[in-house]
């Protein structure tokens, strides 16, 4: 279950099921259960600071 899984990872409901369904989308099964892990880990990568530079070069 989405809320199960997000809990247990760190993310809220809706952004779990939302990256479920494009993992499934793109990757089928596999990518329904990797989907909100590498949503999380963008989004750790965001908050680290790594995506910086290219935010600063289109001037977002």
């Amino acid at each position: 279950e989405p809320k199960v899984l997000g809990h247990s990872i760190g993310l809220n409901a809706l952004p779990t099921v939302i990256s479920m369904y494009i993992g499934y989308i793109f990757y089928g099964m596999t990518g329904l259960i990797l989907g909100p892990f590498v949503f999380m880990a963008f989004r750790s990568a965001k908050e680290a600071g790594l995506f910086d530079f290219y935010l600063k070069a289109r001037k977002v």
